[in-house]
């Protein structure tokens, strides 16, 4: 196997001459193994044709090789060989045999993709001028082989040699045999590189080539354990054309042994690229049945997502136009506030945090120092005095009401700017418009139409969320209309525990590398410009997020290419949450550990408390039952905070804790 390009480079410019194998060192397929290819072509088989076109196609191969051995001694078959026992097997016409090889020959060219790792040394040896041939145990033509070569930037080489065409193989060593002689070359002057053992490494050495074993992509996922179907909650058998094309991608990522070690471009490209994509999918679909002219993805969940749908949307006309919207819940709340009512006064408390006095004027910009009178006056001792209770609370409730003139001064300047800002953007001016968003209760759409209500803009808005909860519903209008992806207000109880497994690493995976909005600001221009907070990812955490991302835009690019060239139109695949539903609740050490090292931030407007989701304390607490309690849960994902812990450790904890109750018996 090649552990890196050092080795392979040197023995390249120890050589004059390279031979390259073509299929899974050269090329790959998009699919998990290849004999899938003929389930697609079994798929889209006109309906007179009704016979196992899978199952009769490998069997033709067998039956086609021990006839061209039994023959001829020949070691190889064409594809004309292949499907003349397959017309025979079969009781179909020579007009309908030859149909389904066209069709093979389509859906391999459509289905083969290159190996930029391969490429990349390729390159390097006409770079050095090397002579360069290409060898390949294949049945296909020639024509339909050099159409796959050259589709995928391989059309500079001096020879072409192909089992199908000559009758001889790498696999019994006489092809090497016949290059050397036709060539009259040294054999040590020629390298040959190919992912099989036998056939491309074994038998070039039995001829005193130089050979280099490329380990090809699924025998390196295999032994190395990389993952497997079962890892990211698949079976790996053919079910539709998603999920062979989406591990397919998975194993041909691995075509770089460098490509091994980023766990988060790893976590992307396999298990969050398809949350992604099916949202998306999901997003275009919705839309387009309520004829949405615009979307408005909203900052900062939305970040991600307008990526998403700017690649899936490329060359499409028929799906709504889109703009990346900044707002957050503190912006739209404090700009849409007319009086200080109930629910103003509910938003203004709100939080989960322990915060002070101080801290809590300073969400809405006020300086706490200006206002120690009436923070006296309603009972606190200080500015940095902590509301933990009710009676807190109360005071902090008479507080606002005391300050009410300041707070809608404040409120009436920020909506100023917000609207300038909304109309900028043509927020206002659309029929119907839709926005996006992670959920969850829908707040920050609600906020929206309060604002637009003040504008006198009345058409009714449409929300698209990843998922919505039962709060949702005390929204609902003619106005406000939303739909959730994973769960819908609620009502699916088995999605509705699936994003509750850990909301906060759902809402890590949509972040943006730029922090909330806290508000609008008019410059000297009378221009709206947005003022954000600090609140970003700290520095590990947001290149962690951006290798996450990176890997699952990439697979959605990939994906679609893949799509796109099988003529497979832009759906929904069915397994589109399994992956990360695997990953919540039956975790790996690894993805525990790195999952749960992140950071969570709970606030708003400039304040924020930070926790680990889910970092054990030291295992020393472990003996401590009461500590480990509390930790366990404070901990935002018990799970991977249960699969951090030793086994040993839960054991001692078990016992401790019935030694601290006194029933020790109970553990003999």
């Amino acid at each position: 196997m090649i552990k890196n390009n050092d080795r392979i480079l040197s023995a390249i410019d120890q050589s004059k001459y390279v031979s390259f194998d073509i299929f899974d060192t050269l090329i790959l397929r998009s699919l998990y193994i290849p004999t899938d290819l003929f389930k697609i072509i079994a798929d889209n088989m006109p309906q007179n044709m009704n016979f196992s076109f899978a199952e009769t196609r490998i069997e033709a191969e067998i039956i086609a090789r021990k006839h061209a051995w039994d023959n001829s001694q020949k070691t190889e078959v064409s594809l004309s060989d292949i499907y003349q026992v397959l017309i025979e097997i079969s009781d179909i016409n020579s007009d309908e045999g030859n149909q389904l090889m066209q069709q093979e020959i389509q859906t391999e060219l459509a289905v083969c993709i290159p190996n930029p790792y391969m490429r990349d040394i390729y390159l390097y040896c006409l770079n050095k001028g090397k002579t360069v041939i290409l060898t390949s145990d294949m049945y296909l033509p020639r024509s339909t082989i050099e159409n796959i070569l050259d589709q995928n930037g391989y059309n500079q080489f001096y020879k072409l040699y192909l089992s199908s065409e000559i009758g001889i193989t790498k696999s019994t060593g006489e092809l090497y045999e016949l290059i050397l002689k036709e060539n009259a070359w040294h054999p040590q002057d020629l390298l040959h590189i190919g992912d099989n053992y036998n056939s491309d490494f074994l038998n070039a050495k039995k001829n005193k080539i130089n050979a280099i074993h490329y380990e090809k992509c699924l025998d390196r996922v295999q032994n190395k354990k990389l993952f497997t179907p079962l890892s990211l909650g698949l079976e790996g058998n053919f079910i539709d054309f998603h999920e062979t094309i989406y591990l397919g991608l998975q194993v041909n990522r691995m075509n770089s042994p460098s490509k091994e070690d980023d766990f988060w471009y790893s976590f992307g490209y396999q298990v969050v690229g398809i949350l992604y994509y099916g949202f998306t999918n999901w997003i275009i679909e919705q839309s387009s049945i309520d004829k949405v002219k615009k979307l408005f993805f909203l900052s900062r969940d939305g970040f991600v997502m307008k990526k998403a749908y700017d690649i899936l949307a490329e060359d499409r006309t028929d799906i709504p136009d889109s703009t990346y919207l900044f707002a957050s819940r503190r912006c739209l709340n404090i700009a849409g506030i007319t009086e200080i009512n109930d629910s103003t006064m509910d938003f203004l408390v709100s939080g989960t945090s322990i915060l002070t006095v101080k801290q809590f004027l300073k969400r809405i910009s006020l300086d706490a120092k200006l206002y120690q009178p009436q923070i006296s006056e309603v009972g606190f001792s200080s500015i940095d005095h902590k509301v933990i209770n009710g009676k807190d609370y109360e005071m902090l409730r008479k507080l606002y009401l005391k300050i009410e003139n300041d707070i809608l001064q404040i409120a009436k300047k920020e909506r100023s700017a917000l609207e300038k800002y909304l109309l900028q953007e043509n927020f206002i001016s659309q029929e119907r418009i839709g926005v996006v968003d992670i959920g969850w209760h829908g707040s920050m759409q609600n906020s929206l139409l309060k604002i637009l209500d003040t504008l006198e803009s009345i058409q009714p808005l449409r929300g698209y969320y990843l998922g919505t909860f039962d709060g949702i519903k005390k929204y609902e209008s003619e106005a406000f209309n939303a739909k959730g992806f994973v769960v819908d207000r609620g009502l699916s109880a088995a999605n509705l525990d699936f994003i509750q497994q850990c909301v906060e690493i759902f809402e890590y995976i949509f972040s943006a590398p730029h922090g909330s909005l806290i508000k609008f600001e008019e410059d000297e221009f009378n221009k709206p410009v947005p003022v954000f907070d600090d609140n970003i990812p700290d520095n590990n955490d947001l290149t962690h997020l951006k290798n996450l991302q990176t890997g699952a835009l990439e697979f959605i690019i990939d994906f679609k290419i893949a799509l796109d060239k099988l003529g497979i139109a832009p759906s929904i695949p069915k397994f589109t949450l399994t992956p990360l539903k695997r990953v919540l609740y039956n975790p790996t050490k690894l993805e525990a550990i790195n999952l749960g090292n992140l950071k969570h931030a709970e606030g708003f407007g400039d304040v924020y408390l930070k926790k680990f989701i889910a970092k054990p304390p030291h295992w020393i607490n472990l003996f401590r039952p009461v500590k480990y309690r509390r930790a366990i849960h404070d901990s935002f994902w018990k799970v991977g905070y249960r699969r951090r812990l030793p086994k040993w450790g839960i054991s001692a904890f078990k016992i401790v804790k019935r030694v601290v109750r006194g029933t020790w018996r109970k553990v003999h």
